[in-house]
């Protein structure tokens, strides 16, 4: 790798550790300029040198080939996660007006975290996935699978979690597109809600059905 651009990515990571976080993400501009001036000069090689750098390890490395010893369930399984574990990170940079800015990435996880559950429990029991995004539909397919596995009170739980979050905005697509295809807004400016308590009850969910999709 390019030993300049190998310092200034250096350079980034350690200062930008120093001062960021996500209720004020500092941009390191003065070490991005140069990064960018760096490029400009090396233009020949402008696809190998970033090819490079994604391939320096600094700890922040992506090696999932210890998934060729596990499951295929696992690897599946770790699509789902990840969704609603980002969200708890998330939540502890969302209070007061922070709420207003990452509620719409906040949603969009737990959403995509409900449907690969619901998604996860018809594979799991051979049933037909259907394509849709919608929660509510899903959830719906879902009950005749699971009657014989939660109880009644557990499944009117669930019932109540998910027709009282998303009373309207039932896919994740709403959270992740400003406006439908009609060019009508996805989230009315009446929207509210407390993002920690929505976490509390998508808790409540996950640990009811936790053990039907994580097997």
């Amino acid at each position: 790798m390019n030993k300049e651009l190998y310092t200034l990515i250096k350079t980034y990571i350690e200062e930008n550790y120093k001062v960021s976080n996500i209720s004020n993400p500092d941009i390191d501009f003065e070490t991005t300029y140069k990064i960018i001036e760096f490029l400009k000069k090396n233009k020949d090689d402008l696809d190998k040198n970033i090819q490079d750098s994604i391939n320096l390890d600094n700890g922040y490395m992506v090696k999932i080939d210890w998934l060729n010893n596990f499951p295929h369930s696992t690897k599946e399984v770790g699509y789902i996660m990840p969704f609603k574990e980002a969200d708890d990170i998330l939540l502890e940079y969302s209070k007061g007006v922070m709420a207003d800015y990452m509620f719409y990435s906040v949603m969009f996880n737990y959403m995509q975290y409900l449907e690969l559950t619901l998604k996860r429990i018809l594979s799991k029991n051979n049933k037909q996935i259907s394509f849709t995004h919608n929660i509510n539909d899903l959830w719906n397919n879902i009950k005749p699978v699971i009657i014989n596995i939660l109880t009644q009170d557990e499944i009117t739980i669930i019932d109540s979690i998910i027709t009282s979050i998303f009373p309207i905005n039932q896919t994740s697509m709403d959270f992740r597109y400003k406006t439908d295809k009609q060019g009508k807004d996805n989230i009315a400016n009446t929207y509210r809600l407390d993002l920690y308590v929505v976490k509390i009850w998508i808790d409540v969910n996950d640990a009811i059905i936790y053990d039907i999709y994580n097997t």
